[in-house]
């Protein structure tokens, strides 16, 4: 309805109705896919998902606090935490702060960054699963390879973060065996439910999956065990036959599968549900939320090695194919590369409910401030020797040498753990080139996005991009953190 709404006026008025009389989890993320694909919404801005839902990015405690100030604030006897001209501020720490249920939640500060979540959950509105390239003009895009290389990403940055806490390699998925792999997501949702939390050592099987709930006839999750065995077989047939679809402009997606589907259904250990408008989705069953459980990971690197098994069927890329004739890399120079953590602030006003009049007096302010990783800036200063002017396209990596054992990673089996720093254009001349590039100059990273409160006041106030903000501020990035 959003979408093929014929002029701008409709798509307000249709968006108005749906406001008032739909879920508001349909409403929102139906209406910020259809904003992010009419070309009609070109300019406008969507507000930070974790300052519109804050019960996805944030615990429980934090939302219980924000709860006990709208319910106790008074500015005649102000508590330490308010502050006139930022109201209340909440400092936030990560589920892993009092929970000790697995190893893995020492790395609760990077699976919990709310710029990464959040910036998966965009990502996801601009390449929806379900969409047809057909239908909604993506036959321009090569979905299969935006695919890969997306989830290779992130798991060779997971897999950075995992040696630099002493882990090593991602864990292997086997359906057959316990999910050793425990997470309490500490989140709510709004109405008060808790998101399911996984105990260590499940069992996938229906049997121990589905015991002692109703799921018999009225939930097709019910069997993802088996449906997910039947799907990955097919796959593997038809990878091994040849070529391969899976999204919607599959020739037979029904016979394929939604392994990604049911399997985050199958291991975010969600209930089946009595029926369809009584559910309660885990974390891996939310974009916002997938990222911050470890198993995320280890089902991700379960699909992206079925890529993997099709790739190899082809002959590796010779040494013809690959090189730059007159052009060498003699020398490189890079800073040290130095992390901290800081305090990141964002809006939870959205969190508790006010009356009309509140809203019309905007007279309750509470923020969060959580610490968040980020690192001091860093330059690379790369010599090159061309022996003619020429265009080139330059690419910076980051990579481990060694695993978790101090071992060497031959770089022949170390190109799935590369990250992407940077690429760019450059134009080399004769002789010796020096290019000099910062950390913070990559366009494949970005800023965090501008604060909803700040965006209300410059739409107040009726300002724009070119009256100087920074462009960067109203899009949405990997964190340059």
């Amino acid at each position: 309805m959003f979408y093929y709404a014929k002029t701008y006026e409709t798509f307000y008025n249709t968006a108005v109705w749906a406001k008032h009389y739909l879920n508001e989890g349909l409403f929102l993320y139906a209406y910020s896919v259809a904003v992010v694909h009419r070309p009609d919404m070109t300019d406008v801005i969507l507000p930070p998902i974790y300052e519109i839902y804050p019960y996805y990015f944030y615990n429980v405690e934090v939302i219980q606090k924000a709860y006990f100030y709208k319910q106790t604030h008074s500015t005649h006897h102000p508590v330490p935490e308010y502050d006139e001209h930022f109201g209340y501020t909440i400092y936030a720490n990560y589920s892993g702060h009092y929970l000790n249920l697995h190893p893995e939640q020492s790395m609760s500060y990077y699976l919990e960054d709310v710029g990464i979540n959040s910036f998966y959950y965009y990502y996801n509105l601009y390449y929806p699963f379900w969409m047809s390239s057909a239908e909604f003009g993506f036959s321009h895009v090569h979905r299969g390879e935006e695919y890969f290389f997306f989830y290779q990403q992130l798991l060779a940055r997971f897999y950075l973060e995992r040696l630099s806490n002493g882990f090593g390699e991602i864990p292997f998925l086997n359906w057959d065996v316990p999910v050793e792999t425990s997470y309490y997501p500490s989140l709510e949702y709004p109405n008060g439910l808790e998101f399911p939390y996984r105990p260590p050592f499940v069992k996938l099987h229906e049997y121990f999956y589905n015991y002692g709930q109703h799921w018999t006839f009225t939930s097709s999750y019910g069997y993802g065990y088996s449906y997910i065995l039947d799907w990955e077989k097919r796959i593997s047939d038809v990878i091994d036959y040849g070529f391969v679809y899976s999204n919607p402009d599959s020739p037979d997606n029904k016979y394929y599968g939604y392994i990604w589907l049911y399997a985050s259904h199958l291991l975010g250990y969600s209930f089946q549900p009595l029926d369809k408008y009584q559910v309660v989705p885990s974390a891996l069953e939310h974009f916002e939320t997938s990222l911050r459980d470890p198993m995320f990971y280890q089902l991700y690197k379960k699909l992206w090695m079925k890529f993997y098994r099709y790739i190899y069927q082809y002959s590796s890329y010779t040494a013809h194919d690959l090189i730059f004739p007159g052009v060498k890399v003699t020398h490189m120079e890079i800073d040290s590369l130095v992390t901290y953590h800081e305090y990141f602030y964002s809006d939870l006003s959205n969190a508790v409910f006010d009356s009309s009049e509140e809203l019309l007096q905007d007279s309750f302010h509470v923020r969060v401030a959580q610490e968040r990783l980020n690192h001091k800036p860093f330059t690379y200063k790369i010599t090159v020797q061309s022996e003619h002017a020429t265009k080139a396209v330059v690419k910076i990596f980051l990579a481990p040498l060694y695993d978790e054992y101090h071992r060497y990673i031959n770089i022949s089996e170390n190109h799935m753990n590369m990250v992407l720093l940077d690429y760019f254009v450059y134009n080399l001349t004769t002789g010796e080139n020096v290019i000099t590039h910062s950390s913070y100059d990559s366009h494949l990273y970005g800023p965090d996005p501008i604060s909803y409160h700040e965006l209300y006041k410059q739409m107040k106030n009726a300002q724009t991009v070119k009256g100087g903000w920074d462009v960067n501020q109203y899009y949405y990035f990997f964190p340059d953190r």
